[in-house]
């Protein structure tokens, strides 16, 4: 799977073209046969030929980045607890996109040439695609969000969701959400999910990451309907440490 992690990384800003040259080096050709030993060494080949032509240059999806990154930085940034300190949860995840602010990574006719060289070889893709459910929801959930998640589709969401909680995996199916929080899915399975574990962090978390897909008032009525006074009082705790609903969280019944 080193190849399609490196791919990954690579369309998604994660290394730029010289890490990208590091990594594909450090692959261990002793995995591979030899047919694809060959494969291998003509991507080496072909992405040191576009890094030696090419120049590097920060074009509008890179800017775009960027902003997209600077405003996640800023929402987390107004998420403090009733002290006004940084909740753990988002302090470490504002360090990691603030990492990922500051690297240079490749734009304008560099990324796009090393970008299809990647996404187009036979190779990689013969190893995505033999990813099953549960290798490809840890594969997503590698980055809390990434501009070119796998295209997967609303069925393909569907398979991920349920081998997420067929193997308790919260905080792969909060990963999984994030990184398509944008994508017009359900994200029903997941909160009911979490309301039916009386998981009153991730569900705050999830409702934090992508609460304009979510339906609110559904997600509040179906917390107050478990007549669980403890979960209820932990989600509205959670709501308030994070500084979200501050409209609706009067609605839940503490």
């Amino acid at each position: 799977m080193d190849l399609v992690n490196i791919m990954y990384k690579y369309i998604n800003k994660k290394i730029n073209s010289d890490e990208l040259q590091d990594e594909l080096n450090k692959i261990n050709l002793d995995n591979y046969k030899e047919d694809e030993k060959e494969e291998i060494k003509k991507i080496i080949e072909a992405v040191n030929l576009i890094i030696r032509k090419v120049p590097n240059e920060i074009d509008e999806f890179e800017k775009m980045r960027i902003k997209r990154i600077d405003d996640l930085i800023n929402k987390f940034s107004s998420m403090t607890n009733e002290k006004g300190e940084p909740v753990d949860f988002i302090k470490h995840n504002k360090e990691k996109l603030i990492k990922d602010r500051n690297k240079v990574n490749d734009g304008g006719e560099r990324f796009k040439q090393l970008f299809n060289l990647l996404c187009n070889n036979s190779l990689i893709n013969k190893y995505l695609k033999s990813m099953d459910d549960y290798e490809l929801l840890k594969f997503i959930a590698q980055y809390i969000s990434v501009p070119l998640p796998p295209e997967i589709g609303e069925d393909g969401f569907n398979d991920l969701v349920k081998v997420g909680i067929e193997h308790n995996e919260k905080e792969y199916l909060w990963r999984l959400a994030f990184n398509y929080g944008h994508h017009k899915y359900d994200f029903s399975k997941i909160e009911d999910y979490y309301i039916q574990e009386r998981d009153a962090y991730y569900l705050s978390e999830l409702v934090c990451a992508i609460e304009k897909s979510l339906d609110i008032d559904g997600i509040i009525n179906k917390v107050n309907d478990t007549k669980d006074n403890d979960f209820i009082k932990s989600f509205y705790d959670h709501c308030e440490k994070i500084s979200i609903l501050k409209d609706k969280i009067n609605l839940l019944n503490i």
